[in-house]
């Protein structure tokens, strides 16, 4: 703590261990905006609570879906809206063939 008063920052975790943990550039952001010297220019607890909680949400959310590869080949050529189209589609097929008793395609 006395380094951060004279003026002395410590270096910023780099690597998959510390990313892996939560810590990025958000975080490190968070970080040096409480170490700025001049209290003034410093962030009101509010709104450090507010970007920790942020960070907290999207650290959980990513860690959700650590188990999902983040590019396919069938995936990637895809845009978004095509890929909530297909699923509605799918979905709409599902209830016919659950309703009907057929097969759909």
């Amino acid at each position: 703590m006395n380094k951060v008063v004279s003026g002395e920052l410590p270096r910023k975790p780099c690597g998959t261990e510390a990313i892996s943990r939560g810590f990025d550039d958000h975080l490190w952001g968070v970080m040096t905006d409480c170490w700025r010297s001049n209290p003034v220019d410093r962030p009101a607890m509010a709104e450090i609570a507010g970007r920790v909680d942020d960070l907290a949400r999207s650290f959980a959310y990513a860690r959700l879906y650590d188990h999902i590869p983040l590019s396919t080949p069938r995936i990637s050529r895809k845009r978004p809206l095509d890929l909530v189209l297909e699923a509605e589609t799918f979905e709409k097929r599902q209830v016919k063939r659950q309703v009907l008793g057929i097969e759909i395609r």
